[in-house]
């Protein structure tokens, strides 16, 4: 057949890809002691600027890890096409993406939880605890951020395309993806906690996840109408009209935790809380509103001692409906 109908081709691949960290990221190297020292003043102004006291420590540091593993990340595909006619071919298939040894960061001169509540902890002069200096490991430093190349990241696709070729004054193109991506932290220095088991803590739903995308393109050229008219013409002829549509899910989510009071609800200085999720949150489309999005009875403070049960992200914002269309001469 000389249009290719019937037609049924089936393409894979794979490719492992490897990445160059930004310079960007080697910044704090060089910025910190014993290259830089950064003194602190406390209780001064500009009037006793000169007579203040610097403190030149505690200091945070960031190091790296020594084994330089090179982040790596792995594309694989496979998929069916077929013609269906009309000048019409429809392609479906899978895509994975798999990322390894990616950049991420951990405390390693973190304050554990309930530090603060421990008897040791306590400074008998005000009956409050010691400020975070006094409570760390290391004693001497500040935070000890360690940057390690020990991240994980997965994507996992079903795509679906339609497309047709510009023929008899038609061409439209629509596609979906159901997809999905998961990771323990969408940028470089993302941090992850040191006490808690990082995939119950921080493996979750990438940032840039979303679940359903669909787009709709297409152009049709408007037939000529028979007038004699020179500006009828001018006017009617040559004209196609265009459009976009698009529909995907909104991005991953987790609601934020504040007090109206400073209350120490971890007993660390440095390792905050979650929200506790007592049911789900998402609300049903029927239910939503501009004024109410999610469900707001399934959220609770965290009893003072515990850090919560919530996920890294645990439900969606609104999602886009757009739809673009056009009118032009040729």
């Amino acid at each position: 057949d000389p249009t290719g109908k019937g037609r049924t081709s089936i393409r894979g691949g794979f490719g492992m890809f490897y990445d160059q960290v930004p310079l960007n990221q080697f910044q704090p190297l060089v910025n910190q002691i014993p290259l830089v020292q950064n003194p602190t003043l406390y209780y001064g102004n500009v009037a006793t600027l000169r007579a203040t006291g610097g403190f030149l420590f505690p200091s945070g540091v960031t190091s790296y890890n020594p084994a330089g593993y090179v982040p790596t990340t792995m594309n694989y595909s496979l998929s069916i096409q077929h013609n269906i006619g009309f000048a019409t071919v429809v392609d479906v298939g899978y895509v994975g993406s798999g990322g390894r040894h990616l950049l991420r960061q951990r405390n390693l001169n973190a304050i554990p939880y309930g530090t603060n509540f421990l008897p040791s902890s306590i400074d008998p002069t005000t009956n409050r605890p010691y400020s975070a200096p006094f409570l760390r490991s290391t004693k001497g430093y500040n935070d000890i951020q360690m940057r390690e190349f020990d991240g994980t990241s997965n994507y996992h696709a079903l795509q679906v395309s339609v497309n047709r070729r510009f023929q008899r004054g038609l061409q439209f193109g629509a596609s979906w993806t159901w997809s999905k991506a998961m990771d323990f932290g969408s940028g470089d220095s993302n941090g992850v906690s040191p006490f808690i088991d990082i995939r119950v803590w921080n493996y979750g739903l990438a940032d840039h996840d979303r679940t359903h995308v669909f787009k709709l393109n297409w152009m049709y050229e408007v037939p000529n109408l028979r007038v004699d008219n020179l500006a009828a013409k001018l006017a009617l002829h040559g004209w196609q009209l265009s459009g976009i549509t698009t529909f995907q899910s909104g991005a991953p989510m987790a609601a934020g935790l504040g007090t109206v009071v400073a209350t120490d609800i971890t007993g660390s200085p440095t390792e905050g809380a979650r929200v506790v999720l007592t049911g789900n949150p998402v609300l049903p489309k029927s239910e939503r509103t501009f004024d109410k999005f999610f469900r707001t009875d399934v959220f609770r403070m965290p009893a003072i001692g515990t850090f919560g049960n919530a996920a890294r992200n645990y439900m969606r914002g609104p999602g886009i409906n757009q739809r673009c269309e056009h009118g032009d001469p040729v």
